[in-house]
């Protein structure tokens, strides 16, 4: 049976505990390289995992004839350079999120992958949640009638030391921002996923609490096609984690407490409906399988980089409203 042969850039917690584990899981995948800035880690990574080989030298890693598939699991000032020369070799992409630090970095990501023939895709996996479908699939059989209103919240408080290896997520030169980029970005895909293209944002884009040079406190108005209105927190700078999702339509409403949950609640004039959908106990798992049946079978990804671009479109622009003091449009 032929399988794809996964390569992953980056050892880090998330190539550790989700996409490795997915990659060796899915029968259609095979988990050939680890490539880090140290062999060492390399070495201990491809030991712990099963691979086959461990590479320094990405040249080399990219190379490797037995690799079709690079995962960049690195840090998001790397995914440009990184998609663009695996893209070179001919190799396929799945790019940890956010996707880029700038929309012109994100359409430099996807013209690169277009000119070489080859698959982008963005770790977006919560679209692949049961949960997150069964939203879609009301929303777009019109059971909430016209969508309206979109309320989002997520809190926590986040302030790594200074020798903590995430802490370069607190540096927005290397990760594109605070909350809204590690944490914001998944819901803001989301928000893309069920509505379409942002049409406009408005923001607060602030540190408040912390020391940090990155935000700590996010707050938007988004407008999205189709004239839906969201609001969306998200901070690192309160004590008490919160994680709400709620969706208002001329004809009924859904809310999801916390988002990430299993649970889900219709409410219409008909009555109240109440859904319980938990996601892969590997939450990376279903993407990997579907972007490894699609390279296998020649086919496009699911959900392609144009798509992963959107919601760094949204952060990019806040940062422009929260600093200009008005809205920008996007459209």
């Amino acid at each position: 049976m032929q399988r794809v042969g996964w390569g992953i850039i980056g050892c880090g917690d998330i190539a550790n505990k989700a996409v490795a584990p997915a990659v060796n899981e899915d029968p259609n995948s095979t988990l050939v390289a680890f490539a880090s800035s140290s062999q060492e880690r390399a070495e201990d990574f491809t030991a712990r995992h099963g691979a086959q080989r461990a590479y320094s030298d990405l040249d080399a890693f990219l190379a490797d004839p037995e690799v079709d598939v690079v995962y960049a699991a690195s840090r998001v000032y790397e995914h440009l350079p990184q998609t663009a020369a695996a893209a070179a070799a001919g190799k396929h992409v799945v790019c940890e999120k956010p996707m880029a630090l700038t929309d012109a970095e994100c359409q430099e990501m996807i013209s690169a992958c277009h000119e070489a023939g080859v698959n982008l895709a963005i770790a977006y996996y919560r679209r692949y949640y049961p949960h997150n479908r069964k939203i879609k699939e009301i929303i777009d059989q019109g059971r909430l009638g016209t969508p309206i209103l979109v309320r989002m919240v997520l809190t926590g408080n986040y302030n790594p030391a200074p020798d903590d290896p995430k802490y370069w997520r607190i540096d927005p030169a290397k990760s594109a921002g605070g909350p809204i980029a590690d944490v914001g970005s998944h819901r803001l895909d989301l928000l893309c996923h069920w509505f379409g293209d942002p049409v406009a944002v408005a923001a607060r884009n602030e540190t408040l609490v912390h020391s940090y040079p990155a935000d700590d406190s996010d707050v938007l108005l988004i407008k999205m096609a189709g004239g839906v209105q969201v609001t969306a927190s998200f901070h690192w700078s309160i004590g008490v984690g919160h994680d709400t999702m709620e969706i208002f339509g001329t004809e009924g409403a859904l809310f999801s407490a916390p988002t990430d949950g299993p649970g889900l609640v219709l409410k219409t004039a008909a009555g109240t409906e109440e859904f319980s959908l938990p996601h892969a106990e590997n939450r990376h798992l279903p993407l990997i399988q579907d972007f490894s049946a699609r390279v296998l079978a020649g086919e496009p990804p699911l959900y392609p980089g144009e798509e992963g671009a959107k919601s760094t479109r949204i952060i990019e622009s806040s940062f422009e409203a929260s600093r200009t003091n008005r809205w920008v449009d996007l459209a």
